[in-house]
């Protein structure tokens, strides 16, 4: 009975290891490293391959997500999927590689069991991608436990290489107000094993965001093409402000949080000291209001305002001629 029951056991763990290893695979596979220019170099721990065959890279547009392999130290893992667009970097849960979509600059931290953190933006170094030298990573990153990682050498030629195109190439991501609702277009450039997007929504001030898409909107963009996207946000109060993230999402399942829009719905909004709703002011401070009006196909129509103000001394009203 020993014997079988050490047989099994020694099954069950072959089991999970293979399946922890082939696991990795599916949710990295929309890889843009490329596969021959593909390692970095560290003088203690070797060479680092951005395109391993168990789980690769992915260049996102403002992070990076996925696994980098070294046969030395195993797996460094670069990230999982932000939830604002970017890693915090604040706390040991809300870590990862970012990317700066203007600059291509690299920043934040990338995580090794074996090693620990690795810093792409130290003091003394830093890494890029060079959209000028065909998105080249180029500089160092460091790492306390194992010095310092060179992405580029010249002899002996090595380099990692972004050669495909980002996931999801947004070219805009706009919110547009309107009387009864908020309206949301897009573009892409390209899409790469795109699956197709949904719309996150918080109320403007809160930071706390919801899907507000019940089903995924069906990507029609490609490797070469891309398209334009639109969406009605019908459930919105007048007068309120709202901020909008836009997700996509793989056919393996990895999203990626693309630019925040914001857009107030209604005909007029009025906010005093930015604010949609009531403010608090002490003796002395000032209150600045401003009113805006979503004309649509009423421009260049005169408009009549007044606005109201509940104040310890009574109802006081403004208008147009103070």
């Amino acid at each position: 009975m020993k014997e079988n029951s050490g047989r099994i056991m020694q099954w069950g763990v072959i089991w999970l290891i293979c399946f922890c290893l082939f696991s990795l695979q599916p949710a990295w596979a929309a890889t843009n490293i490329s596969a021959t220019y593909k390692y970095a170099w560290s003088e203690n721990v070797g060479w680092q391959n951005w395109r391993a065959t168990n789980a690769q890279a992915t260049v996102g547009t403002t992070y990076l997500v996925g696994y980098v392999w070294a046969e030395n130290i195993g797996w460094i893992k670069l990230g999982s999927t932000p939830t604002s667009g970017s890693y915090a970097n604040t706390t040991n849960a809300n870590w990862g590689v970012n990317r700066n979509s203007s600059t291509g600059e690299l920043s934040g931290y990338a995580w090794s069991e074996n090693v620990g953190w690795i810093n792409f933006h130290p003091t003394n170094g830093g890494v890029t991608i060079n959209t000028s030298n065909s998105n080249k990573f180029e500089g160092y990153a460091w790492c306390e436990n194992i010095g310092w990682v060179h992405f580029q050498n010249a002899s002996p030629e090595y380099y990692v290489q972004q050669d495909g195109p980002l996931v999801v190439n947004l070219v805009s991501f706009r919110a547009k107000g309107l009387a009864d609702r908020v309206l949301l277009e897009w573009e892409t450039a390209t899409e790469v094993n795109n699956a197709g997007f949904h719309i996150w929504r918080a109320l403007a001030g809160s930071g706390s965001y919801d899907r507000i898409t019940g089903s995924l909107i069906p990507a029609e963009g490609g490797p070469s093409w891309g398209t334009a996207y639109t969406y009605n946000d019908q459930d919105v109060k007048s007068g309120r402000t709202y901020n909008y993230k836009l997700e996509d999402i793989d056919y393996s399942g990895v999203s990626t949080f693309q630019y925040p829009a914001s857009a107030w719905a209604g005909v007029v909004n009025i906010n005093a000291n930015g604010s949609d709703g009531p403010v608090t002011v002490t003796a002395g401070q000032s209150v600045s209001v401003t009113v805006a009006a979503q004309t649509e196909d009423k421009a260049g129509t005169s408009m009549e305002w007044w606005i109201a103000a509940d104040t310890p001394f009574g109802w006081y009203s403004y208008g147009q001629q103070g």
